[in-house]
Formats: structure tokens, sequence, C-alpha cells
């Protein structure tokens, strides 16, 4: 319980920035070892002299470090695992003995994902095949062709609702807990810094590249998203490198855009964004407290004086798990002025989407990509489209969300397992549902999920009358049930 409950602290904590320890020999006199892994962003691809130019070079300067730099060019989520999970190859002692690593990561997934969408798109409306190869080259091209450049300007805009992104975005999800799950077995004492995304043409001022902006405006967001989310496991810390570059009174960026024939687009940073983001890097190490690597457990979470609801009186079932959710800030009660939670109000699924962006620190989201059933100016608005971002919700088949639905328990179940993924939570246990003598109602779609809550207690069942306990899988899950499965997750054994 100590240990789950002290990385909810931390996860509450997480706004932009994770909050992290430093082990103490990361901040000694004597030169520390710093691995570089990633994409480009970490080779500093384009610049004149990526040795003294790139952040990379340029934080081991500012900081004495004796730096292996792993990146790769053109490096996606799932080749930066394989050379994590890798113990044969050469470079895993480096992984498994530095101080400090970075990560830059996840640009290209979308990248290749863009260029599968567009020759799919383009090849359908030249009436023959086109590869993503050939979408690459011609976008990269010094001579480009203009007539092509304008046919794929504005179908740069609708990749963000394509299935190629959503795929691709779930593939990063998975892929990040696997390189953070492999670098923490590898080297559990390593500071992990996890650089976010940009959008490289955010100093275009140009209508013809408003569709490409929209577009890469909505992906940095989306990746961002996952990346904040999974840093709430407190096993990384996030540079926020979108919002530094984001800042900068000069372009920071490559990316330029004149005419249809004179146009840049570069998605890489120049010499002045690796300032920029070095600065980053370096101010989010300094910041970093030494401490012990395996500092006293927090105390068991007990309820705090004076923490109270007029519906949830001392006795009932849910009355530690309720004021356990509303002392750690998990949920709230009603605004009302009426001193109330609700226990046994069910929940909606917009209720549950927002409980789970305030454990993730409420990070920024675009709200263009809800559904259209969902009002943007309501409440649920940024969480809700978070969630969405993010896979803890996946929505309903028909493309709609259902925001005022009830939260049904194996829903409950299948968010769960969501969130568990990308916090860091073990996701592997399962367990056979036979035993409850309604399993036979259990969705197929849940009862993976369902397995899952159960085998890791944090389903144990509604008791009936004469002992026996159902999962009652198709009933909305109540909010005192929800103020249960939370702490038995975030708090439980």
């Amino acid at each position: 319980m100590r240990k789950r409950f002290l990385g909810l602290l931390s996860v509450l904590c997480a706004l932009v920035l994770a909050v992290g320890f430093m082990p103490a020999r990361a901040q000694a006199a004597e030169a520390e070892s710093y691995v570089a892994l990633g994409d480009s962003i970490s080779t500093g691809y384009g610049l004149a002299d990526p040795a003294t130019e790139g952040f990379v070079s340029l934080v081991a300067d500012q900081q004495g470090y004796d730096t292996t730099n792993l990146a790769v060019d053109g490096a996606a989520s799932y080749e930066v695992l394989a050379l994590v999970t890798d113990v044969e190859n050469t470079s895993y002692p480096a992984i498994a003995g530095a101080d400090v690593i970075t990560i830059s990561v996840g640009g290209n997934d979308l990248l290749n994902a863009l260029y599968m969408y567009l020759a799919d798109q383009y090849g359908t409306m030249l009436g023959v095949p086109v590869t993503p190869e050939l979408i690459a080259t011609a976008l990269a091209a010094e001579d480009p062709d203009p007539e092509m450049v304008e046919a794929l300007l504005p179908l740069i805009e609708q990749f963000a609702t394509s299935q190629q992104a959503a795929d691709a975005l779930a593939s990063f999800s998975q892929n990040l807990t696997g390189i953070i799950g492999a670098l923490k077995t590898a080297n559990p004492d390593a500071t992990i810094l996890v650089l976010n995304q940009y959008n490289p043409f955010s100093f275009i001022d140009n209508p013809d590249v408003a569709p490409v902006n929209t577009a890469f405006e909505t992906a940095a967001n989306a990746l961002n998203g996952i990346i904040s989310a999974g840093a709430g496991s407190s096993t990384y810390t996030v540079v926020d490198v979108y919002g530094v570059l984001s800042d900068s009174q000069n372009n920071p960026f490559n990316a330029s855009f004149a005419s249809m024939t004179d146009f840049n687009l570069d998605i890489h940073p120049n010499a002045h964004g690796h300032q920029i983001i070095a600065a980053a890097v370096d101010a989010v190490i300094d910041t970093l407290t030494p401490g012990d690597p395996d500092p006293e457990p927090t105390p068991d979470p007990d309820p705090e004086p004076g923490v109270g609801f007029a519906d949830v009186p001392e006795g009932e079932w849910f009355y530690n798990a309720v004021m356990w959710a509303a002392t750690t800030g998990t949920m709230t009660g009603y605004d009302d002025g009426s001193n109330t939670f609700g226990p046994n109000n069910p929940m909606t699924r917009a209720e549950m989407a927002t409980v789970l962006h305030r454990i993730a620190g409420e990070p920024a989201v675009d709200t263009s990509i809800l559904p259209d059933d969902c009002d943007p100016e309501e409440w649920y608005a940024a969480p809700v489209a978070w969630a969405l971002t993010v896979h803890v919700f996946n929505g309903y088949d028909d493309g709609t969300f259902g925001p005022d639905a009830w939260l049904t328990r194996e829903q409950a179940a299948c968010v769960l397992m969501n969130a568990a993924a990308i916090l860091g939570v073990d996701v592997t246990p399962r367990t056979d549902l036979s035993a409850f003598p309604d399993a036979d109602a259990v969705s197929d779609w849940a009862s993976d999920s369902l397995s899952w809550a159960v085998a890791s207690h944090i389903i144990n069942g509604y008791e009936l009358e004469d002992g026996t306990r159902e999962l009652q899988p198709g009933r909305a899950c109540t909010r005192a049930e929800l103020a249960g499965l939370m702490m038995n997750l975030l708090a439980g054994e």
C-alpha cells in the first residue's frame, strides 16, 4: 500500500514536469555517465557540427558528463524499445551504468504513419499505387513538384483523425511504457528524462501551411498527452521542449515556407533550437533534488481530521474509500455547497475521465478531437479529449463517447487497466472468472480487463446477502465503488 500511495502523491504533483528523485551519485563531483537515446533530435541532424551544436553535447559540456549517444536518425519508438531490451547489444552496459538518460522519441512514429496515410489518400486521387517512401522523398525534395505539394497539404490536416494516426499513438504508448520499464529494470537508479514533442511549423505564418501547422499541433498535443500521463508513475521526468521552443523569440526550427516552389519542411530544430532544448534539460537536471534512491515510505493514507461529507457517515462500507479519495484529491464532492459526495450516485463516463485527468495533472489537450456527441464548451471537454488522446478511453464503435452515459463496472475495469498500464502498474495478472455466477454476463471485450482487475484485487465482486459475490458487469459503477477501485489500484497492496 505504501509504495503505491507514494506513487500517487507524485502523480498528483505532476503537471508538466513529474516529481522524481535523482540518486546522490548523479550530483557527485566526478564525471557522471550520460546516455542519449532516441531519434534525430538527439543526433543533431541537420546541424553544421552536431558534436558541438547538438543539445546532447551542450548538456554534456554544461553538466560535465561522459556521454554515449545511442540515438539514430529516423528511429521510432519500437526501435528504441528493441535497443534497450537487447541485453546482448554492446551498448547495453552503457545503458545499465548510466547516471542520466535522455530520450527523444515519438515524432517518427507519427511521421511514418503520416506518410502511409498520404500514400493511401494520394494514390486514391491518382488512381495508382503510391508508396510512403515516395511521399517522404517528395516532401523533402530540393526541387518539389508544386502540384503534388498543393494536393498533399490539405490532406495532411485530415491525418489527425485517421486510423493510421490512432494506431501510431496506441503503439507509441505501449512502446514508451516498455522502454521505461526496460530502463528501470536495467538501471533502477538512473535519472530518466523524456523530451516531449514540438510543432516545427508553429513559426510559419502562411495560409498555405495552415493545414500542416494544425496537423502537427494536434500530433504534438497527442504525443505529449501520452508522455505526460506516463510521467505520473514517477519513473521518468518530462522536459517541456514544446513549451520552451514555443516561447522562443526567434524561430528555433529549420522549416520555412515562401511559396509552393520555395519551402523547407525540415522538422528539425536549428542551432538556436538546440541551445533552447539544452537549457531546458539543464534546468530540469538542476532542479531535481538529490535523495535516497530508496526513501522511507509514506505512512498509510488515513482520513485527515476535519474531512467529511454529510452523506458519508462512519461505519458505512465505503467510508474509508471515500475519505481516501477525498484526502488525496483523487475524487471530490459536489461543489453545490451541500457538502455531499453522492456515494450511491452512478458515475458517468465523463466523470470517470475527469478523475483520471485530475490524477494525470490536468495536462493541456486539443479539444478539437472530441467526437460529435461531446460539447467542447462543457466542463468535461478537456478530460474527455485527454482520455481519448492517451487511449485511457477508446470511445464506442460508432465513433461517439457517451459523456453522460453511465460507466458500467466492466467499462471501469477496462479504463482502469488502460490507466494502470500508463502508470506503470503490472497488468499481467489474470484469473478465471468462472467462480462468479454471472461470469457469462461479461462482454467479450471486457473479459480480459475484468480478469486482470479481479486477479489484482482491484475488483473483488459485489457481495450479496447470502455471501455470494457477483461481478455485475453491466451495472452502473457508483461513485463510492469507484473510490474503492481507485484506492485498490493506487494505494492497494
